[in-house]
């Protein structure tokens, strides 16, 4: 099991392809190794967006910073 994130429209960006903040969350999330980061399991366009899929967390962020 694993959560999609869903990013922009990836259509029309820089010469490279991808907005530099897109490479540069994709490259720091391969590289890190931590318990408290979620890992990242595969990067995937459709239909001109960009999807992350990530290790799935149990617990809802934000209703956790809520209490």
């Amino acid at each position: 099991m694993v959560a999609i994130k869903k990013q922009k429209n990836v259509m029309g960006l820089n010469d490279d392809g991808l907005e530099f903040y897109l490479l540069r969350e994709i490259k720091l999330l391969q590289e890190l190794n931590h318990p408290n980061v979620i890992k990242l399991h595969d990067v995937f366009h459709l239909n001109n967006l960009l999807y992350f899929a990530l290790e799935y967390g149990e617990i809802d962020l934000e209703d956790l910073i809520v209490k």
